[in-house]
């Protein structure tokens, strides 16, 4: 009992702390879905955790909403350990306890990740992004607007034909008018040559 007292702080506050745990989980999940929505950002925390249930509970709406309460009992059950143990240890002021509390429990639990990327469904499956690396979370665009030659491919294919010359290049076709209208304001020498009409 005198070393539990010791470690737990005498001016924690269960209920408060219950309370701060909930409002900062709320606000970081709505900056992770508007991540989701902006960046494109495949990785939620959430699937993560209807991962973790098993494969067949990934396509039922019940264990979604399971998940989404387990996340948010997350973020109570991290306040409290921060309000009851880690708080009086940290140093700095309360705003830079809160940081360094959560910088440490993401190193933490960044030694779980090729754990999760080799077992996880969601991961195996290509719903979830890889988290052993450090382009997970970080989508690129497979075409990029050169200043100088219009739209291309990021990665273009190097492969050498012979007799091939820039007029035999392939043309492509855009079925979709909003694609066309995009690529004719984007590209400057409009080296994509789309349809006036798409195809039905």
């Amino acid at each position: 009992m005198k070393i539990i007292g010791q470690v737990i702080s005498r001016r924690w506050r269960p209920e408060r702390a219950a309370v701060a745990g909930l409002l900062a989980t709320t606000a970081y999940s709505i900056a992770m879905e508007g991540d989701m929505a902006i960046t494109r950002n495949r990785f939620s925390d959430v699937r993560f955790i209807q991962g973790l249930m098993g494969k067949q509970a990934t396509a039922q709406k019940k264990f979604l909403l399971l998940a989404w309460i387990l996340h948010m009992l997350n973020g109570v059950v991290l306040a409290e350990l921060y309000a009851a143990v880690f708080k009086r240890f940290l140093p700095g002021p309360d705003w830079l306890k809160g940081a360094i509390f959560g910088e440490l429990f993401i190193v933490a639990a960044w030694w779980l990740t090729p754990l999760a990327d080799r077992y996880h469904p969601l991961i195996k499956n290509g719903e979830l992004p890889k988290l052993a690396n450090r382009r997970s979370s970080n989508p690129r665009p497979a075409l990029v607007n050169h200043p100088s030659r219009g739209i291309q491919a990021r990665k273009p294919l190097k492969r050498e034909m012979a007799n091939m010359s820039i007029e035999s290049e392939p043309k492509v076709t855009i079925d979709c008018t909003a694609c066309q209208r995009t690529l004719r304001f984007f590209s400057r020498k409009k080296r994509i040559k789309p349809d006036i009409h798409p195809r039905e």
